[in-house]
């Protein structure tokens, strides 16, 4: 039944992503990240080694690709101060991970959910300008750092 579950979370938002808007995609990673990070922490807590792993690999990855969609021509010192939260967020669940220490993960939880809300408080007309500013650039696929 879980399984099933998982399947259908995982078709639903791929479907979602499909038709989304850059903002969004890039508020879905955020969120799965954190939620990944939650995941580490309770099997952290409960000794489930295998799924510590997983959720801390899989966190991992989600901050390399939000690390990967900066666009450091847009807004240079954002996006060099969301590289160096990136970079601190992954050395850090690494650290998380050998070293088993919730204590880390709440950190980065802390650190890391006002940055969610602050991009989902972007204003709706702040996020079409941004889009219609990387069409007109030719340079749809790049979105992380066009806020500001």
């Amino acid at each position: 039944m879980r399984g099933n579950i998982r399947s259908y979370v995982q078709v639903d938002t791929q479907a979602s992503l499909a038709d989304a808007d850059p903002h969004k995609v890039i508020e879905v990673m955020m969120t799965a990240a954190l939620d990944h990070i939650g995941k580490a922490k309770g099997a952290i807590e409960r000794r489930d080694i295998p799924t510590k792993a997983r959720s801390i690999n899989r966190a991992v990855a989600i901050v390399s690709g939000l690390q990967g969609a900066l666009d450091h021509s847009v807004n240079p010192q954002f996006a060099r101060s969301m590289d160096d939260v990136y970079s601190y967020m992954k050395t850090r669940l690494i650290e998380a991970s050998a070293s088993m220490d919730v204590a880390v993960l709440d950190e980065l939880y802390q650190l890391f959910y006002p940055i969610l809300d602050a991009w989902r408080s972007i204003p709706d007309a702040a996020k079409q300008e941004a889009i219609s500013r990387r069409k007109e650039l030719g340079e749809p696929g790049k979105y992380g750092a066009s806020a500001g």
